[in-house]
């Protein structure tokens, strides 16, 4: 059975039988099938969502597929951020323009005790007040220089040769995956962002 919006309207029985036949689940089903606007997610999918969740220590971290570091599942036919997916169902709808923020800085935990919605800005400033964001070879002085060969006719290896760097960070940088604060490159990618 799908659940969405449509499936509850009018339906306080159907409901009230949800409570009776779930009392288990994690975080009250009411708020799973009152905040569905995100996504349509049926009752397998809760399932299966939560059967992949370790809930042996403070984090709950997920044991299924990863990218990136983070939990990844697919919902409504999209690559979802394991994390995002528990806020939602937990606390509700991702406020608009915010990230959902890890607490305990454990890109697999899901428990939504440690997830916040929070701005980019917070979650780099957090990053940085606990010594988290790694040294980088590159300086800022160097990212205007890596944009200026940007349609160039050189390979990425022979850019990232002159810095001191792989063709993988020239291409982080050019996509704006990495140094976006300075490039100003907006940073695109299918896999994973939801």
């Amino acid at each position: 059975m799908i659940v969405s919006p449509k499936t509850l309207s009018g339906s306080t029985e159907f409901i009230s039988s949800l409570f009776t036949s779930f009392p288990d689940k994690v975080c009250g089903l009411w708020a799973i099938f009152m905040r569905c606007n995100m996504m349509q997610i049926n009752e397998k999918q809760i399932n299966r969502f939560w059967g992949k969740v370790d809930k042996t220590g403070d984090c709950w971290n997920w044991t299924g597929q990863t990218s990136c570091g983070y939990g990844c599942v697919s919902i409504d036919y999209k690559t979802r951020r394991c994390h995002r997916v528990s806020y939602y169902l937990c606390k509700g709808d991702i406020p608009s323009g915010l990230n959902v923020n890890h607490r305990c800085d454990n890109k697999l935990c899901v428990n939504p005790d440690h997830l916040y919605a929070g701005t980019q800005k917070e979650n780099i400033k957090d990053a940085l007040d606990r010594n988290l964001m790694g040294s980088s070879k590159l300086s800022p002085e160097d990212i205007p220089k890596i944009l200026s060969y940007k349609g160039s006719k050189m390979y990425l290896r022979e850019i990232g040769e002159i810095f001191g760097v792989d063709r993988k960070t020239i291409s982080s940088v050019l996509t704006g995956k990495t140094w976006s604060h300075i490039s100003g490159i907006k940073y695109r990618n299918g896999d994973c962002n939801e």
